[in-house]
């Protein structure tokens, strides 16, 4: 299935997928926010496997986040210093916190790094960028994938560059 933006398992994906409806009529985007935060703070942490580039590790997380490109807000996805859409490679973000304070500090961190264009690098959260990832998880976690919840894990992101052809108007108008 092709993939733009971002695949994502955990705290993100759960929170765009099962936000009440109700909550969401109320608050709009704001839903999504105040879920996410609650699960980062009460979930608990997922065993999760990740197999790139020959290498496999095993680890614990409330978020795994796998872009090919993501907008500084997207802070799950803020782990590398940047995803580029045209490098050809995607960004791997691990995140896991305890708590309500590890939870704040790590989204500050985050959103500090982001805007700051400079790769995160607290203890709880890993990032490393390849041009393939498989994620597996013991225990079946949802998958969302550019908005829409798509799948369950186990996955396999691969980049394909190049792939994606977008036409636009002649720029004189003609």
């Amino acid at each position: 299935r092709p993939m733009l933006l971002m695949a994502t398992l955990g705290v993100h994906a759960e929170a765009i997928t099962e936000v009440d409806p109700e909550r969401k009529k109320a608050l709009g985007v704001l839903a999504y926010v105040l879920e996410g935060a609650e699960r980062l703070v009460g979930d608990e942490l997922f065993e999760v496997t990740l197999e790139a580039d020959g290498a496999r590790a095993t680890c614990m997380a409330n978020a795994v986040t796998v872009a090919n490109m993501s907008r500084s807000t997207t802070l799950l996805a803020q782990g590398p210093a940047a995803t580029e859409a045209d490098d050809g490679r995607l960004s791997v973000t691990v995140v896991a916190t305890r708590g309500l304070v590890d939870a704040v500090a790590t989204t500050l961190h985050l959103a500090t790094s982001a805007l700051l264009k400079r790769a995160a690098d607290r203890e709880n959260i890993g990032h490393f960028q390849t041009r393939e990832v498989r994620v597996e998880t013991r225990a079946p976690r949802r998958v969302m994938v550019d908005g829409e919840d798509a799948t369950e894990a186990p996955i396999t992101v691969r980049c394909v560059p190049a792939s994606l052809r977008v036409l636009v108007p002649d720029a004189t108008g003609g």
